[in-house]
């Protein structure tokens, strides 16, 4: 799910403790949960590298987040408000899958009912001629609705003046603005640790098209390999990919 609402009253009640620092990794932590759908790996080093912990003090601010917020299971740490959260919102999705279901298995009930009645009654008419157009495949497309990216990164937190930065350099490469773009940006955003108007943002001052975690992991390599924790040496040597774009 790329999408949650952010309880302010709940959030500050529960955080007010927090310095700066772990405010920023609590809520990169937050997205990456949701984002996966499934508690925080058991790999430590995993996951301070998604949401790219660096330095001892991060390191340190890591430790007492989780320590704080999440509870140790064998799968992973969870968390319970983004467990009732992720449950709420597939119960949801669940319910409209099934009403949906039913709402066609009545149309098919009723318009089986329909034809049998046709059938019996045009036994007895003459044909009838259709003189009706049919319908053209430019008013088809008309009737459907169309995609909205700029509305869309708007939702998902974008602040406008990333947004439409970002909407710029893609006009001028060309590049199209589907469902399937945004997703991969939700996607990529998410593996790097990011929010979506972060990645936006840098993309947008980068002069970057699409967005790649492994631009922005690999960025921050020149100065520093690796990173070592309390919780053992990460290592950030992986290659980036070279055409990533989307």
């Amino acid at each position: 799910m790329y999408y949650y609402q952010h309880h302010i009253g709940d959030y500050r009640k529960d955080t007010a403790h927090l310095t700066l620092l772990e405010h920023g990794i609590y809520r990169q932590l937050l997205d990456l949960y949701y984002t996966n759908e499934q508690p925080l790996s058991l790999d430590h080093a995993s996951n301070m590298r998604l949401v790219c912990v660096r330095n001892a003090d991060e390191s340190k601010a890591y430790e007492n987040v989780i320590k704080d917020f999440f509870v140790k299971s064998e799968d992973g740490f969870h968390h319970k408000r983004c467990d009732d959260e992720i449950l709420k919102f597939h119960g949801k999705s669940e319910k409209s899958r099934d009403a949906a279901h039913k709402r066609w298995a009545n149309n098919a009930n009723a318009l089986q009912t329909h034809s049998e009645r046709n059938a019996r009654e045009d036994a007895n008419q003459e044909p009838i001629t259709n003189n009706h157009k049919p319908i053209t495949n430019k008013e088809h497309k008309a009737q459907a609705p169309k995609f909205d990216f700029l509305k869309s990164l708007l939702e998902l937190g974008v602040e406008e003046k990333n947004a439409l930065a970002w909407l710029q350099v893609r006009k001028s490469s060309k590049a199209p603005n589907t469902e399937v773009v945004l997703q991969a940006l939700m996607r990529e955003a998410g593996k790097a640790g990011l929010s979506v108007n972060d990645a936006v943002r840098i993309s947008a001052e980068r002069s970057w098209r699409g967005f790649n975690a492994d631009w922005v992991m690999t960025s921050s390599i020149g100065q520093k390999k690796s990173a070592h924790t309390n919780f053992g040496a990460i290592d950030y040597t992986e290659g980036v990919n070279a055409d990533g774009s989307f």
